[in-house]
Parts: structure tokens; sequence; C-alpha cells
């Protein structure tokens, strides 16, 4: 009897476009493929589940962090690990295809709609701004590394934001397409990298920034010989970086390295349609969709439960403007921190900014579409200098 584990399978999953809304009860269906690599089928079964559950919380809309144990595809009891907020119930795979390349498999699931609404993030319900940037291959060498493959970074880019812009509690703005370069050997934003965020979160109202690069995507060598480059078949790397900046602060919130390997199908100066089934189904096409999932998980998990902030565009007495309303999900009774926002200078007369968190808190007095009127909550703790471009950032209910 096969076992498998889904060992940390954690998933911060978009809702329903709109705004928040709890997972239905129900049985949900999906299906879920993995390509098969060094011949480990186990491995690529497990991680063909894994997408179709993926597919699943995405449907349902819920948050799950779950260790489950599955038996010729059904849930045993006596070696799962679910917490009570955990919104499946039972699981079972119900259909299951396996090529040379890769396995699919078809899974049922039940979800309960009262784990789901419990394990909901508080601070999902204002979406939180992305502007994404092309993806660009990091240097020259990548770039001579993946001939013939001119457009993967883009194709990767384009998939990963695709995969976002299904999560309700992002808003993914059109793709910028300037250069904003990343020093991927350091632990934060550089000087230059923070003033570049300061004018992106001006420009674009953009709260956060997505920037992603291709490191390698080279063909490997298949032997000394000609017979063994007839009996082997050539392998492809992925190498790809993924980063999400704060515009605001210039933190970065996340970044992460996604590397893979997989046979190649396709001829030496053959035309490869990224887009095409062929590519898709492929053992390289596959390996990318997942490790592009892996990073749409990653950047979920850092960003859905941030507390978004929103700038204030303009003063009227008491009261202030902000630049989120309801197609961000505010509604009126919402409560924000103040931040007041300041401009120093260092040693060498470079400039910074810095904001400051208040004890000042407004309540959202009138929703519109782009924007929203607040007020503070008490007028005793009424600041006096409140100032175009200072921030309020959401409070948790």
């Amino acid at each position: 009897m096969q076992r498998l584990k889904l060992a940390g399978l954690s998933l911060l999953i978009g809702l329903s476009a709109g705004m928040i809304n709890p997972a239905f009860a129900g049985w949900y269906t999906a299906s879920g493929s993995a390509a098969i690599e060094n011949d480990d089928a186990a491995a690529a079964r497990q991680a063909a589940v894994n997408d179709a559950l993926r597919s699943i919380m995405l449907e349902a809309g819920a948050d799950i962090s779950t260790l489950q144990a599955l038996s010729d595809g059904a849930l045993t009891t006596e070696r799962i690990n679910i917490k009570s907020t955990s919104p499946i119930r039972k699981v079972s795979v119900i259909e299951e295809q396996r090529t040379l390349n890769a396995v699919t498999v078809k899974v049922r699931a039940f979800v309960d709609d009262d784990a789901s609404r419990s394990s909901a993030c508080a601070l999902s319900a204002v979406k939180k701004t992305v502007l994404p940037l092309q993806f660009r291959f990091a240097d020259n060498r990548a770039y001579q590394g993946a001939a013939g493959l001119d457009e993967l970074p883009a194709e990767i880019g384009h998939l990963l934001f695709s995969e976002l812009a299904q999560t309700a509690a992002l808003q993914i703005l059109p793709e910028g397409n300037f250069r904003f370069f990343v020093n991927e050997e350091s632990s934060g934003s550089s000087y230059e990298e923070q003033s570049a965020l300061e004018q992106i979160s001006e420009r674009y109202d953009a709260q956060f920034v997505l920037v992603g690069s291709l490191r390698a995507a080279a063909l490997s060598d298949t032997g000394d010989n000609f017979l063994e480059q007839l009996v082997y078949k050539k392998t492809r790397t992925i190498d790809f970086t993924v980063a999400v900046y704060h515009a605001l602060s210039g933190a970065v919130l996340m970044r992460e390295t996604y590397r893979g390997e997989a046979d190649w199908d396709f001829r030496q100066g053959q035309y490869v349609d990224l887009r095409s089934e062929a590519f898709l189904s492929s053992p390289y096409g596959q390996r990318l969709k997942d490790l592009i999932s892996d990073a749409a998980d990653d950047v979920r998990q850092a960003l859905t439960c941030l507390a978004p902030a929103a700038r204030i565009a303009a003063v009227e007495g008491d009261s202030i403007i902000v630049n989120l309303g309801s197609a961000d999900g505010l509604k009126e009774h919402m409560r924000f921190r103040l931040s007041h926002q300041s401009e120093n200078y260092d040693r060498r007369q470079r400039r910074y900014r810095s904001y400051d968190r208040s004890e000042s808190l407004y309540q959202v007095t009138a929703v519109f579409p782009h924007s929203a009127r607040l007020a503070p909550v008490s007028l005793h703790e009424s600041p006096l200098n409140v100032l175009i471009d200072d921030i309020v950032i959401l409070e948790t209910p």
C-alpha cells in the first residue's frame, strides 16, 4: 500500500472577485498535474494532488495550513493533522492518469464554510495594490544561455501576474515596463532603490512593487560522445527570482529564488510557442508551471495579511480624502491610524522619507469608487498638521 504525505501544504488563497466572501460548504472537484522528475512518480503524484487542492481552495476562498496523509487516494485519519479551523474535512483522489512524463489527478474535497470563515485574514478586506514590473533576464549570461527563448521572462511574468490577479486581497496593476535594478546580494533596499520606490508609489498609487528576473534557462550537456547524445535526453534548467518591495518604506517583504530542471523535448533551433499545448504539457512546461504556482503562493503569503495603507490626497477641514475606495474594498466605519510623513537629509545631504505612527484614529464616513472621506474618531485627538501624502494604515477590526 503506497502512502503519500502532503507535508506543510500552506496556501494563502484569493477569494472571489469584488469583496471578501466566506467559502461555501460542500464538495469541490479539481484536476492537477505535475511533471515526473528523476523517475520519481510518487513525488509527481504528490505535486499533482497539491496542484488540485490549490485550485479547490482558490475556488472555495479559504486559507489553510494542513499536514495530510493519503493512502490509495483516501485521506487517512491516523496520519492527519488538521486543526479545527482547517476548512478541508475530506479528500479523495477519484481519477489518476500517468504518462511517460507527467501525472494527472482529479481530486474531490469537502470544504467547511465555518472553518473558512474563522480562518480568514481580517486585514485582507482591503486590497493591496501591487505594481508588477516586466520580468527580464538578470544579465547577459542568462540571455545567452536561453538562446531561442527570448520571450521566456515575459511569459513567466504573464503567468505569475495572471495567477495573482485571481486573489481578491490583491489588486494587480497593469505591468510596468521600466527597469528596476535589484541587488540580489543585499538583504534590504539601497538608497537608489528607495528613491525609485517613492517615485513609483507617487506615480502609480501602488503600495507594493513586484520585481522578477530570469537568472538561467540553459540546456545541459548529454554526454561526451555521439552515442550518449543519442540515448540521453537534454534537460533545461529554470532559475528565476521574485522580490516584493513595500513602496512606501522600501522594505523587502519577500525575495525568493525558484529553481528546477526538466527534460527538454524540443529540437535545437526549433521555434517554441510558449503558450502552445505542446510546451505547456511538456515536462519543462509543467515544471515551470509548478514553480510559478509556488511563487504566487509566496507572494500571497507575504501580502495578504499585511495592513493596507492609503495616501492622503486632500485635507478638507477635519476630514481627509484618501486614494482608496469601494473598488479596493473600503467600507464605512473602517478605522485607519494616521502616519505622518517627514523628509530628512543625511550627512551627505541625500533626502530620505520616513513615516511616524501617531495616535490619531480616523473612521471612513463616505466611500466612492476610488476614494473615501475619513473623519477623526475623536476631535480631541485630531492632529493639526495633517498633510497631503501622509499615510493612514488600516487598523485590525
